[in-house]
């Protein structure tokens, strides 16, 4: 509705009182005023009215109208509010009027939005289908009191000036909320946000040169991983904020980055964003690394899960930083924002102490005002990074380029790096990516290592030893062979494992080898290699994917060869 003494505002008050004095038309507009809505466009036939929590209500009458007349206007009008939610309201006419609705109703049964429809015939009775809530309960509360009464000159006087206040009311919040907007779009750059995505897509593009499926490459990019920060390396608990796990995973974060740091950045401003981002990551990292199942963990949910903390304590409390007109609006898209990240988070290979503490730092330094901007302008804002906001950008960019450096990433398949180790109180010396770890209690007969582990090495690969008698011939070895070669169940594979065939069996630099491969788990395998020395058995067990079998193979023969020197 106008707002200023214009003849076009004089015309929309003079129709507003026409409609006023059908009983019917005034007591649906009461309905709608007392249910918070208001008018922003009146005409003779139409009115279009909108509220904060249901879809646009339009109210059409009768008047008179033949049912051709009615659906010819009916349908000119859904035509043009196509691309809305809208509840249409039909009032007057008869049963024949509201088949006419309910019709084009159906017909219009592929539109984008949701339709709602209602008819309250000239006897006063109701008919509805899909109408939303408010709306249905708006109607609902009027049409079913007792002390109802046609309005007299005076209450429609009333009624109109509290129309006229309502449409006054929402057309202040909507300036309001649109000089808001442009502010937020007049105000500086995010610059943090474009400096994070970009940082994202450099690790990602170094992960897929380095198979961004390995588990081994993310572990030596910064991922984290419980024992190693407890070993010291602190900086994974944010590092693992830049390493993404597949292409959907860095894609869906990205997006989410992109559109919660370009807003909540200029909301907040730089320094205050920086310190929200650098907290969410950090208490999603602590969180992981004391409660989350996971063993590895990447991702920068924990990060964006800040933001979603912040966004809920500024709808909580805005305390100025949100014009009045987009509170309403703000608070449902955070409480959707929430629901949406809460479902995420209870799928499966999600870590949901990350999301959880990353979320609880956002919503704690808000709601404590570290992080609040209060009611600083918002071309302010954003004018200067906090050195506080500056320590923390810079700690984050810093752990993330220490996970890159420590990781040595590009180092991992590389033959120089591994290292030939001679097995204390036997004969064997073995060629390894690590120095081999004694596992167990070592006997004269038995001793067990591990030489290599899945996040570092793409495979983990243990070693027993077991030792002969010094009268050990050949026949005996002979029929070693044969007893594992016939046996029906996996050499040594763990429980549950499928076999994938039988024991095959060859020769290396002229010893026996005794080889069967497992299924354990989907694209788990597991591969046992057995050789006959003159010394003893050495059994070499190794866990792998069946994505990284023809790396692992190589590796798996390099240490084979050592130990049938």
């Amino acid at each position: 509705m106008e707002n200023s003494s214009s003849p076009q505002a004089e015309r929309t008050t003079t129709t507003l009182e026409r409609w006023l004095e059908d009983p019917l038309a005034a007591r649906l507009i009461r309905a709608l005023v007392d249910g918070n809505s208001a008018p922003i466009q009146v005409g003779e036939q139409t009115q279009l009215w909108a509220t904060d929590d249901a879809p646009l209500v339009v109210l059409v009458r009768v008047d008179g109208r033949d049912q051709k007349a009615l659906g010819d206007a009916l349908a000119l009008l859904l035509s043009r509010l196509e691309s809305e939610p809208i509840d249409v309201v039909l009032l007057g006419g008869s049963a024949e009027h509201r088949e006419t609705l309910r019709a084009l109703l159906a017909a219009d049964s592929s539109a984008s939005h949701p339709r709602g429809a209602a008819h309250i015939d000239e006897r006063g009775e109701r008919w509805s289908a899909s109408l939303s809530p408010t709306v249905a309960s708006a109607i609902d509360r009027e049409f079913e009191r007792t002390d109802a009464a046609p309005l007299d000159s005076p209450a429609r006087d009333a009624l109109a000036e509290r129309v006229r206040s309502a449409a006054k009311q929402r057309a202040e919040r909507a300036a309001e909320a649109k000089v808001f907007r442009g502010q937020l779009d007049a105000a500086a750059r995010p610059t943090v946000t474009y400096a994070l995505l970009a940082a994202i897509a450099v690790v990602f593009v170094a992960q897929l040169a380095f198979r961004v499926d390995s588990l081994s490459t993310a572990v030596r990019m910064g991922a984290l991983v419980r024992e190693r920060v407890a070993a010291g390396e602190l900086y994974r608990l944010l590092s693992y904020s830049f390493v993404h796990g597949s292409f959907n995973h860095v894609l869906m974060n990205g997006l989410s980055l992109l559109s919660l740091g370009a807003f909540y950045e200029r909301v907040l401003g730089r320094g205050r964003f920086s310190l929200v981002y650098f907290a969410g990551a950090l208490a999603g990292g602590v969180c992981a690394a004391l409660f989350g199942k996971a063993s590895v963990v990447v991702g920068a949910s924990g990060a964006i899960f800040a933001l979603i903390g912040a966004s809920v304590a500024l709808a909580i409390k805005p305390r100025g930083a949100l014009p009045e007109a987009t509170i309403a609006d703000f608070r449902k898209s955070a409480v959707g924002n929430l629901a949406l990240q809460v479902f995420v988070s209870l799928m499966p290979n999600v870590s949901l102490a990350a999301h959880a503490g990353g979320f609880l730092a956002g919503l704690l330094l808000v709601l404590s005002g570290v992080a609040h901007p209060g009611d600083e302008p918002i071309e302010e804002r954003s004018e200067r990074l906090s050195l506080v906001g500056r320590g923390a950008i810079v700690s984050l960019f810093i752990a993330g380029a220490m996970g890159l450096a420590l990781g040595r990433v590009w180092t991992r398949d590389n033959p120089d790096r591994w290292s030939t180790y001679r097995l204390a109180a036997t004969s064997l010396e073995v060629r390894a990516p690590r120095v081999p770890v004694a596992v167990g209690t070592h006997t004269a007969e038995r001793r067990e290592w591990t030489l290599a582990e899945i996040r570092d090495d793409d495979m983990s690969v243990g070693m027993v030893f077991g030792a002969y008698p010094m009268a050990a011939t050949e026949e005996l070895l002979d029929s070693t062979a044969r007893e594992f070669v016939e046996q029906t169940t996996p050499m040594g594979a763990p429980s549950g494992a499928r076999s994938l065939g039988a024991p095959t069996r060859s020769m290396l630099n002229g010893l026996h080898r005794i080889e069967q491969t497992s299924s354990m788990t989907t694209g788990v395998t597991f591969r046992n290699t057995i050789l006959l020395r003159r010394d003893g058995l050495v059994s070499v067990q190794a866990v792998y994917r069946e994505a990284d079998a023809m790396i692992t193979a190589a590796k798996l023969q390099r240490i084979l060869e050592s130990l049938a020197r």
